[in-house]
Formats: C-alpha cells, structure tokens, sequence
C-alpha cells in the first residue's frame, strides 16, 4: 500500500510538496516540491510511482491512502445522488489501484505520511535539493519503527518486505540481462 499526499511547507515559503510512500517500508518511493496543490500534480507522482514500482522492484500497487483533499476526492454528486469521481480516482481505477481515502480530521491515518513531512521540515533546509533530502531520507535516516532492535533505513526495509513474487520477478530480470 502506498501512502500519498500534500504538505504546505513552512521551511520553503510558497511550496507545496507531494510525496508517495511504501506503507511497509516508509521509503519514499517519487515526490516533489510544486508552487500550487494540484490534482494534475498529484496524478503525475502516482504515475512515477507506477512506474518505479514496477521497474525497480518487479511489483505493482495494489492500493493507496489519501485524505480526501480535493487533488484526491471529490465529494459532489450527480443527479442519482452518486458520488462523483475525480481525474485522480479515475487514473487509480484505470490503473486497478484501490482508494482508501481517510476519515476526515484524522491525520493519524496516514499517520507515516505526516511524520515524513515533520522531517521535511526540520531537515529538508540542510540539503541543496528536494532529490538529494530524499535520498538521505531513503538511504541514511534510520528508523526505529521499522526494527524494534535497532534502527534500519527505509531503503533497508524494504529488501526486507518485498513481496515473494517481486523477488522472484527482480531475479528472472536479471537472469535475462
């Protein structure tokens, strides 16, 4: 499952930043740094999401978390009192990727979400850019949550929790090359 939203940054006035995280893992898979909250936006990081998750790790999504923020929701209905869907839920539905939207004013569900976005802001200043805070993020930043023992990067992790099928398809890519 992958977790997906927005955060309006405080360290870099006038940014809005979007980031896609593998739930197990909390790696952060695709993101970055935009002037406006866009659906398009949004649309356009699940894309690359699709896309590295496929390409890097053999696997696919099968489901992701959002609030119900108007860039992933959309509460309208039409003239038989059904919801209407969005660009957003449309690409996951084409892409046969589920939508959990959370209950509103509960941040806690996608709770790894806004804990990455409270690093962002307390870290995110010290890096030259958004891709370079990522990659330390990914590969030094060590998380207590995802080892009880001792703390593990998200980039660690997630060789960890890689599916037995996306190993399998890892090791048949590599027998090609």
């Amino acid at each position: 499952m992958g977790h997906l939203d927005w955060h309006t940054s405080r360290c870099i006035p006038g940014k809005h930043v979007c980031v896609l995280h593998d739930d197990a893992s909390r790696k952060v898979i695709c993101g970055d740094e935009f002037d406006r909250e866009l659906e398009e936006y949004a649309i356009q990081i699940m894309d690359d999401g699709i896309k590295i998750a496929w390409k890097n790790y053999s696997s696919m999504w099968k489901q992701v978390n959002t609030d119900k923020g108007t860039q992933f929701y959309n509460n309208t209905k039409n003239k038989e009192r059904e919801r209407n869907k969005n660009e957003f839920e449309m690409f996951l539905k084409k892409n046969w990727i589920k939508h959990i939207p959370s209950r509103r004013h509960h941040p806690q569900t996608n709770g790894k979400e806004e804990r990455w976005f409270r690093t962002y802001e307390e870290k995110g200043m010290l890096f030259k850019t958004f891709k370079e805070f990522m990659e330390w993020y990914n590969d030094k930043k060590l998380n207590l949550g995802l080892s009880r023992k001792e703390g593990i990067t998200p980039n660690e992790a997630l060789g960890f929790k890689l599916q037995p099928e996306a190993i399998l398809g890892l090791f048949f890519r590599r027998l090609k090359l």
